[in-house]
């Protein structure tokens, strides 16, 4: 059980039924399969907790989270270095259910129940909505390090109250980013302003921690006019480049380095049929795109960073995190998440196997 702790003059979000305290519900986790194992060692029935295996599971978000702050999923987290970023792209409260774009079935007779992605209904109570991401959020910043980052993906229905919860649990002094993320996705509204952009809010543990920026995914080209008027000397190996003065000291850039990306993300386009990256769609209706993960991953951690993401969907955090050698975790409460991700990651088996983690697991909750 754990008691709130909110700061004496912090401006804090007010509703019916805001919790008091966070109650910690573990649950018994055990492993149903490996997803890849160099060691092939299949008949591993408990976790060591002294060397690390990533670990995809399926239950209850909250009750996942407590369950990795205890033996043994805490020591092995702990001896690998602590978990570095939390991204979560939680249900939007859309007053919807989500369905699957495709089947992930081979059998082509499911039916409608079984199509169902996850569901965004919550009685249509934004107050039992609001409940549940405060609970989640605590839980996720007792289980980051030091230094650790939240990155909250959301949309104009939620982002504002959200962002006072992350206020009050991680200090509006933390808050180290508001990224708009353009979704190129061409709708039009005819009667209000149509929404073309999701809020991707960053928090730090540390308000001395910072961003990747020397990361080449930070990057974008200059314009043409900038490289034309500013980057018109040349190095001995060709490379064009300029100078500037700062505080009486000399800086050279480099056209081919790009410069530094601001907060508003035009340039990863949204998974919609128009997209020139609807190769990567698992079907999943909320699937990001890979470049967007990849991007904030490179922002907050560093090859050997444990990367968590406790809404993983179709895994895409976890595919971008595998291809950038970081270990992570990925829980979901949806059966068919779950499926469609276990599968992503089986498809990169010779990604899994040139990293220093021995294998993967697929957990669930013992009934």
């Amino acid at each position: 059980m754990n008691q709130i702790q909110q700061g004496k003059n912090s401006l804090k979000l007010v509703w019916n039924g805001k919790p008091k305290k966070v109650i910690s519900a573990p649950s018994i986790l055990e492993i149903k399969e490996f997803i890849y194992s160099k060691s092939n060692n299949q008949d591993q029935k408990i976790i060591n907790p002294d060397s690390w295996s990533n670990l995809l599971i399926q239950g209850n978000n909250m009750k996942i989270i407590s369950s990795l702050l205890e033996a043994p999923f805490k020591q092995m987290i702990k001896k690998s270095g602590g978990v570095k970023l939390a991204y979560i792209d939680p249900p939007f409260f859309s007053g919807q259910d989500r369905f699957l774009n495709k089947s992930i079935s081979k059998n082509n007779n499911i039916n409608s129940d079984k199509k169902i992605a996850y569901k965004d209904k919550w009685n249509n109570s934004i107050e039992t909505y609001l409940s549940t991401l405060y609970k989640q959020i605590f839980l996720i910043h007792k289980i980051l390090k030091i230094g650790g980052y939240i990155y909250v993906h959301v949309d104009y229905r939620t982002s504002s109250p959200i962002k006072l919860i992350l206020d009050e649990i991680f200090g509006h002094e933390n808050l180290i980013g508001y990224i708009i993320w353009v979704l190129n996705n061409g709708a039009k509204g005819r009667k209000n302003w149509s929404n073309q952009h999701n809020d991707i809010l960053c928090y730090s543990k540390d308000k001395n921690s910072g961003i990747n920026f020397d990361s080449p995914l930070l990057r974008e080209p200059f314009s043409k006019t900038s490289l034309k008027t500013h980057f018109t000397k040349k190095d001995n190996d060709g490379r064009n480049f300029r100078t500037r003065n700062i505080n009486g000291k000399e800086y050279k850039y480099y056209a081919d380095e790009g410069k530094i990306i601001g907060s508003v993300w035009d340039d990863c386009n949204s998974m919609n049929a128009n997209s020139p990256i609807m190769k990567e769609s698992t079907g999943y209706p909320t699937q990001k795109p890979l470049k967007l993960l990849k991007r904030i991953i490179s922002a907050s951690t560093n090859p050997g960073d444990i990367v968590a993401d406790f809404f993983c969907g179709s895994g895409t955090t976890l595919h971008a995190a595998q291809s950038l050698e970081r270990k992570w975790i990925g829980v979901d409460f949806s059966e068919k998440a779950i499926e469609i991700t276990k599968e992503r990651i089986k498809s990169l088996k010779e990604e899994c196997l040139n990293t220093d983690h021995e294998s993967s697991f697929l957990l669930h909750e013992k009934s």
